[in-house]
């Protein structure tokens, strides 16, 4: 473990957040003390501390002084929260046979509305994910997804073509806070040649910025939808919490 250039609060880290996945440590149970990690990892105090930090920051732990510290919530939770808000279940609610028809990742830098609206430098470094989903007889969405590099990405088969929101996950990116606002506009030449519009036609702009737990911006997205074959649903719930 000593070996890797990766500091070693955070090879704890990692570690520990793969007991959690693994459910060595279940959701609700109280992992080891302070005491018992530093003997099981043979580390400082302090060095423990920044570990158990690191995963309280990404919720995954509950730390309570005089209790202990507990696993507070499981990756499957958090895919649900992402799940309920993602185009991919969106069309499975509308029984609509789609996938993804193209799909492209590449870096850019921030121009002055990016830098703007993620509040970074101009020409900060940026991915941008462009996917066009549909069918062989309609193209039901073309999107443009703008992602801080809080983690490196790479165009493979699982990022193009599978779900973005659970790759996040996999990767320890965790989304608390989401706004969406829709608009309706005129399709330009682009969009009608990439949705398969008529001129003149209008397209439904779905507008998403996604925040982390630290009230961060991490993703800005435009999806542009063939008003055709699609309709936007939302379910607000409230759930009682159980004693």
């Amino acid at each position: 473990m000593r070996m890797s250039k990766i500091p070693l609060y955070q090879q704890i880290r990692l570690d520990i957040e793969e007991k959690i996945n693994n459910k060595v440590w279940k959701k609700g149970e109280l992992i080891p003390t302070e005491l018992e990690l530093e003997k099981l990892y043979r580390v400082s105090r302090i060095t423990i501390r920044q570990a158990l930090k690191a995963l309280e920051e990404k919720q995954l732990i509950k730390r309570t002084p005089g209790l202990g510290t507990v696993v507070d919530q499981s990756d499957k939770e958090r895919l649900d929260f992402f799940y309920t808000q993602s185009y991919t279940n969106e069309l499975k609610e509308m029984r609509l046979d789609t996938k993804t028809l193209e799909a492209e990742l590449e870096k850019i830098v921030a121009d002055a509305t990016l830098a703007n609206i993620f509040s970074i430098p101009l020409g900060s470094p940026l991915y941008l994910f462009r996917r066009l989903r549909g069918n062989t007889a309609q193209r039901i969405v073309y999107s443009e997804t703008y992602l801080l590099p809080l983690i490196n990405l790479t165009a493979t088969k699982h990022l193009l073509y599978g779900s973005l929101y659970a790759y996040l996950v996999e990767n320890g990116i965790y989304f608390t806070r989401l706004e969406e606002a829709i608009s309706a506009k005129v399709a330009n030449p682009f969009l009608q040649e990439k949705l398969l519009l008529n001129q003149d036609l209008v397209v439904l702009m779905r507008t998403r910025r996604a925040y982390d737990q630290n009230g961060k911006l991490v993703e800005y997205t435009l999806n542009f939808y063939n008003p055709a074959c699609y309709e936007y649903r939302n379910i607000i719930e409230q759930k009682r919490q159980q004693n």
